[in-house]
């Protein structure tokens, strides 16, 4: 209580806020330079290009195994965190998010949403 009827607590919140402050406004103006855009837009190409390339390869796969599954939803997951992660607008993309829910869900769980997909050709799956 002493602490606080001599301003100590609040005027350190007070300091310490403002700093805080003062560095995302810092933070904010660095990510407007020539080269910070230059990075995002490189960064959304190469992520762009590595979930393309991924995807493709994924549906060539005839058939899975439970623990190709497992080990395909732990590698989708692995690059979701790591484009995530980049903050790069757009990514990871909807498909690999929807690719990697697919990937979670046992056989009965996609047997069931196939059925519903093929007697109304618009419900996703």
């Amino acid at each position: 209580v002493k602490s606080l009827m001599e301003s100590r607590e609040i005027m350190d919140y007070v300091l310490n806020n403002n700093r805080m402050e003062e560095e995302e406004e810092e933070e904010e103006e660095e990510s407007d330079t020539p080269g910070a855009i230059f990075c995002n837009q490189w960064l959304d190409v190469v992520g762009l290009a590595v979930t393309g390339s991924l995807l493709e390869k994924v549906i060539r796969i005839p058939r899975f195994s439970e623990r190709g599954c497992m080990q395909l939803a732990a590698d989708l997951s692995y690059l979701i965190n790591v484009l995530s992660a980049l903050g790069v607008t757009g990514h990871p993309h909807a498909l690999l998010n929807h690719f990697a829910a697919l990937l979670e869900m046992d056989q009965f769980e996609v047997q069931q949403r196939l059925s519903v997909r093929h007697s109304s050709p618009t419900t996703p799956l």
